[in-house]
């Protein structure tokens, strides 16, 4: 495992609540609003078109059926039934009504319905035509009858009964040309109004997929946020957690060391008072041994608790890396390679070369020890600018300029519910061997140097180590000092 196989974390998410998440729903509250009000406009217009038109189509029919009972009693009257005269002057004027209500507009006797006048040219044109036929046969059902009163003959064959035959027949055509071309207008309203439909439809339509996509996306917004806020907390509990730890170490490490130089001390004024080589000499030279032990103990655990003093320096983590090549051969075993890819023009650190070394090291054996059946350890450095900050599992790297130092290895890898425990002090996995130091002592150096520590590990695939060391602003030589590449190396342990 390297650090190229390793997914890339994206910066922080923005809030949640920002303008355009809180304007989101004001939007989609409007343009379904605005549909609504469209759709339900669209409706009323249309239906009240269609009554209109309805109205009219039924007034036509009842001016043909006025004129054609109006002619039937005029044709009964003449052949000698007794038929009352004044119906058929009654339908007839009923027909010249409805022909200049709708006309001119008005209010229809048997519907109750209020109509517009018609503003159509065409169809104005054909019901003016109405009108006038009408108007021509009330004038020739007058003389048709006045001519009967007078003893003349005015049956079936007559002259004036043919005008009145043939004028009967065009105000029939005229009325119902009229109601044909009522007919297509509604036909065409109703089309027109489904397209209206369709539209508001897929207005509709979009709004509602506005709306869904942009509450996903605030859901996710806010997952988002509700997954930051979860990291920081853990971080800074598990921040909290080590500053706790290692103030009590580092208070008990200035407290054993002052009885460890008591000791030493004691130790050293009895071999004053003896003879060098005796057995009492040699005792006191184990005890002292012991003691120094114990010091080197102690110091790793100021290291981890911050408190031990430092002489940081500008370094170039490739000449350090380089300068361990050979301690590190002899660490780790003839079945594991070690391979290091130390990038170009690597910018200097500001931190102390003896505790970048223990870090390095410490490292390594920590893979090794995680590769028991062999296998690759890579140890990798890379310049790295941050804009907007890093989310490393619990880390945040702050925005900025850093030097990474990734140390992976193709090994077992770290089981998922001890990985935040890592780092602690004196926790360790190994029966018997070990004083659980190594890590919590790498977590205090880069605590230290004001760096961040992450890592990434998968069961069975092995363990990444990131170290994000901070580019000084006042390193020697100024911010364009760096070192030239160096080429992948790949080295392998138990021989020089």
């Amino acid at each position: 495992m390297s650090v190229s196989d390793l997914p890339r974390l994206a910066a922080p998410p923005p809030p949640a609540g920002s303008k355009k998440g809180r304007r989101l729903p004001i939007l989609i509250l409007f343009l379904g609003a605005a549909s609504s009000i469209l759709w339900g406009t669209t409706y009323t217009v249309s239906e009240r078109l269609k009554l209109r038109d309805r109205a009219l189509i039924r007034a036509t029919r009842e001016i043909s059926l006025a004129l054609a009972t109006s002619h039937l009693w005029l044709e009964e009257v003449l052949t000698g039934d007794d038929v009352d005269r004044r119906k058929i002057w009654g339908r007839l004027d009923q027909a010249h009504d409805l022909a200049v209500r709708l006309l001119d507009g008005g209010r229809l006797p048997l519907q109750g319905t209020e109509l517009p006048p018609i503003e159509d040219r065409a169809l104005r044109g054909r019901v003016q035509s109405l009108l006038t036929d009408i108007d021509g046969l009330r004038t020739l059902a007058h003389d048709r009858l006045s001519g009967l009163d007078r003893g003349l003959e005015m049956g079936v064959g007559s002259a004036i009964d043919a005008r009145y035959d043939i004028l009967f027949e065009h105000a029939i055509e005229a009325a119902t040309a009229v109601e044909r071309e009522l007919e297509v207008r509604i036909l065409r309203d109703d089309a027109r109004t489904r397209r209206i439909f369709l539209a508001l439809f897929l207005v509709w339509l979009a709004t509602v997929t506005v709306a869904a996509v942009g509450l996903w996306r605030r859901e996710q917004r806010r997952l988002a946020a509700e997954e930051s806020l979860r990291k920081s907390e853990a971080q800074l509990l598990q921040a909290q957690k080590m500053e706790a730890v290692g103030r009590l170490a580092g208070g008990l490490a200035h407290d054993i060391n002052n009885f460890v130089t008591a000791i030493t001390s004691q130790c050293e004024l009895v071999q004053l008072d003896v003879e060098a080589g005796s057995p009492i000499a040699n005792r006191m030279e184990v005890v002292i041994g012991t003691a120094h032990k114990i010091s080197a103990l102690i110091r790793r655990l100021l290291a981890f608790s911050r408190r031990q003093p430092v002489q940081p320096q500008v370094v170039r983590l490739n000449t350090v890396i380089a300068g361990l090549e050979a301690m590190m051969r002899g660490l780790i075993g003839e079945d594991i390679q070690l391979a290091t890819v130390l990038g170009a023009e690597i910018w200097s650190v500001k931190i102390d070369p003896s505790q970048v070394e223990q870090v390095v090291l410490n490292l390594v054996v920590n893979a090794r020890e995680a590769s028991p059946r062999g296998g690759r350890i890579t140890i990798e450095t890379v310049n790295l600018s941050v804009d907007r900050g890093l989310f490393e599992g619990p880390v945040v790297v702050a925005p900025g300029e850093y030097v990474l130092l990734a140390v992976s290895d193709t090994g077992s890898g770290i089981p998922p519910e001890l990985k935040d425990r890592i780092f602690e002090p004196f926790f360790t996995t190994k029966t018997g061997t070990g004083n659980g130091l190594g890590l919590a002592t790498v977590y205090g150096i880069v605590k230290q140097a004001g760096g961040h520590i992450s890592v990434y590990s998968e069961i069975g695939r092995g363990t990444t180590f990131k170290i994000y060391l901070p580019r000084p602003a006042d390193a020697a030589g100024g911010p364009g000092v760096a070192e030239p590449a160096t080429p992948e190396r790949g080295l392998t342990g138990g021989g020089a």
